[in-house]
This record gives structure tokens, sequence and C-alpha cells, in this order.
């Protein structure tokens, strides 16, 4: 799910942490992820992913990116 660059976060450090993913997120590899998705014939190829304020153990960390490989 791609991350808005204007985020609703109230908090400035979420804020700030939010707009670097989602501007991350939108100059990820595009070039490299569509040449692989025409190689491979497949629409839905991922090199790296950006999620927001993952929780997970009682733990709500800033971001997450995560690779494919």
């Amino acid at each position: 799910m791609t991350n808005p660059l204007f985020s609703t976060y109230t908090q400035g450090e979420n804020r700030v942490t939010s707009t670097l993913m989602a501007v991350l997120e939108n100059i990820n590899n595009q070039l490299a992820e569509d040449l692989l998705e025409a190689v491979l014939d497949e629409s839905d190829t991922s090199l790296v992913t950006f999620e927001n304020q993952l929780a997970g153990n009682g733990l709500v960390p800033d971001a997450g990116i995560r690779s494919s490989t």
C-alpha cells in the first residue's frame, strides 16, 4: 500500500518519518521494477517495500523497509 506524501500524523516526528518513507517509496528503483516485471511477465514485482507504524510484539516502530531478496 502506498504511503501518502502528506501525512495526517499530529506529532512532528511521525510526520517527518511518514513523509520520508513516502518519498523513498516513490523513488525506489521504479525502472528496475518495471524491467523485471517485463522480463518475468508479472505485473506485481516489488524489490523493496516501505511501511509506516508496523505493530507487532507490543512495539510500534516508526517505519519498516524490507527487501524481497
